[in-house]
């Protein structure tokens, strides 16, 4: 069988025009996609997160109670 293609979902990401007359200038200074360029940048981003399991929005309490 020949290679398979990865199977890709249709995902719309609103974004400001500078971002994506940045990725458009970026990808065609690189002769590629803007989809690969879209989807290079969300996988290492969402790679770099904190895990939810570690994330704090705020400090521990003073008392050292449960927040």
């Amino acid at each position: 069988m020949a290679d398979a293609k990865p199977k890709t979902k249709t995902t719309y990401v609103r974004a400001s025009a500078e971002i994506a007359q940045r990725v458009k200038d970026e990808a065609a200074a690189r002769d590629l996609g803007e989809r690969f360029i879209v989807d290079r940048a969300l996988e290492d981003f969402l790679g770099r997160l904190t895990p939810v399991d570690e994330f704090r929005l705020t400090r521990p309490r003073e008392d050292g109670g449960e927040s």
